[in-house]
């Protein structure tokens, strides 16, 4: 990762990768853990590879031919990319569930404003006529819901069919 690079890589990501870079032993331990950050951030981020313009890094030919095969860093490689995606899944369905509280919470200061728009006397007959559907949709617990309802394990589903699953981490 060139500087750029490296401020824009979360924290949280470097402190889950820190005990996995801890296992890349010498030589040049300090260029390959650089080197899988690199990868992990590229890989994480969908961003191509840039070899050339790195020189924290090591070349693409040592990247293809040796480092990338050697077991500590294939090892650390996998466990950075689970944990991260693992750790990114849970703040999806975590950030999900607080805006759907969020929602709940300001549900009433809604239903208010939807009453102000079909009482007001200036309001548009067409924005009055989606006041009331709107409210009249939602007046009743059977037609209230607008999808089901889900659980924590049916976003964590969702999440994995959007990122892919933990055990196919490449």
């Amino acid at each position: 990762m060139n500087e750029s690079e490296s401020k824009s890589v979360p924290e949280w990501w470097q402190q889950v990768a820190r005990p996995h870079l801890e296992r890349i032993k010498n030589p040049h331990k300090g260029k390959k853990q650089a080197t899988v950050m690199a990868v992990v951030h590229w890989q994480l981020l969908g961003i191509p590879i840039q070899w050339k313009k790195n020189p924290a890094v090591c070349s693409a030919q040592t990247w293809s031919s040796k480092w990338q095969h050697e077991p500590e860093i294939a090892e650390a490689l996998h466990a950075i990319m689970d944990a991260i995606r693992e750790s990114r899944q849970g703040k999806a369905a975590e950030t999900v569930e607080n805006a759907l509280l969020l929602l709940q919470e300001n549900a009433g200061t809604a239903v208010e404003q939807l009453l102000a728009i079909l009482t007001a006397g200036s309001t548009k007959d067409n924005d009055r006529l989606r006041a009331i559907d709107s409210l009249l949709d939602r007046a009743s617990a059977a037609t209230a819901g607008k999808a089901p309802t889900g659980t924590r394990a049916d976003v964590d589903e969702a999440i994995e069919r959007i990122y892919g699953s933990r055990s196919s981490a490449s």
